[in-house]
């Protein structure tokens, strides 16, 4: 639909959507034209009370996980590709959020620092490179409260969080802990099931022993340890993705004798993430990212993000998980 619209002023569109099928926060894209055909795009979400009997998992995480619909191409996050090792008797409702820590979802009205504790909304923050930025209000249907206004008995949680916690969130281990908890209690009441993954990995903390690469494993050890209270699942991502480069580096070099040891990890890194625009080993379909490939060695591709969601529907197949049930993956 389209309508011209004066200065100043504001206008309504309806929109008939019988017969077209929809998801729950699906995203609309908004054009608008001025005078000198310039153009912008803005997004809403469409909401809904959701009627469906289906069992729903619904993902808690960051950046990693994440759907990407206004930057794509090549980023994205393995919760946009999930649903694929799903069968259809399930729902992948993404929540994840990039930047977020345990303290957005369960407590969005600030941004919680170790050194100075919670800043309300519209405080002004020096970011880790000196850039100002104003802490906001949070995307209100993503926090754990909105998430548990439509959970029901039989739906899942996963929690992907700690890289943020451990980073530029700076969420003390005690209070990361404590949020998770919150999580747990709250969901064993209404009936829903918890399961957690310790942090990913990136390709520049690939076998190395940095501090924040440690600090990654002690969120790690601290997602089983509360796994391990609940009787619960803790899917081992960080782990199985070090068995997975490490495993593809060999296949690599079997592959291709005359490799040296570096070239087998840069390719394994353009695999995965956004690293490396001048290798000259790109795996398949990389030819046309050109100039769009940076040197990201924490965020992921569309290749990449593919295979960490099959990982994680392997994990979840392995895990004794009911919702291992609704795995299928083509051996």
């Amino acid at each position: 639909d389209s309508q011209s619209v004066a200065a100043g002023n504001t206008a309504t569109f309806t929109c008939d959507f019988a017969g077209i099928e929809t998801k729950e926060n699906t995203n609309i894209k908004v054009m608008i034209v001025n005078d000198d055909l310039e153009a912008y795009c803005t997004y809403e979400t469409m909401r809904y009370e959701a009627t469906d009997s289906k069992a729903t998992v619904y993902l808690m995480g960051d950046s990693i996980v994440q759907t990407y619909v206004d930057i794509g191409y090549p980023i994205q996050g393995w919760g946009y590709f999930l649903g694929d090792y799903l069968n259809d008797n399930i729902t992948v409702e993404n929540r994840a959020t990039s930047g977020w820590t345990t303290d957005h979802y369960l407590h969005p009205d600030g941004v919680y620092t170790k050194e100075n504790g919670l800043y309300p909304v519209g405080t002004e923050l020096l970011n880790s490179k000196g850039v100002k930025k104003i802490v906001g209000e949070s995307n209100r249907y993503k926090t754990w409260e909105s998430i548990k206004s439509t959970l029901k008995p039989g739906d899942y949680i996963m929690i992907a969080l700690g890289i943020n916690d451990a980073g530029s969130g700076n969420v003390p281990s005690e209070r990361y802990v404590e949020n998770i908890e919150t999580v747990y209690n709250e969901a064993s009441a209404i009936g829903a099931t918890v399961i957690l993954l310790t942090p990913s990995i990136t390709a520049g903390n690939w076998n190395s022993t940095a501090d924040f690469r440690q600090d990654y494993i002690g969120r790690g050890n601290l997602c089983q340890a509360i796994a391990a209270k609940h009787n619960s699942i803790c899917l081992p991502l960080g782990a199985e993705l070090i068995k997975t480069y490490d495993a593809m580096v060999e296949e690599y070099l079997s592959e291709n004798p005359d490799a040296t040891l570096v070239e087998a990890k840069n390719y394994v890194r353009n695999y995965f993430h956004l690293y490396g625009a001048s290798s000259t080993n790109p795996p398949p379909g990389w030819d046309d990212f050109g100039s769009k490939v940076t040197d990201d060695d924490m965020h992921h591709n569309f290749v990449g993000s593919n295979k960490v969601a099959g990982v994680i529907a392997k994990l979840l197949r392995e895990s004794g998980s009911p919702l291992g049930d609704y795995v299928e993956i083509s051996e």
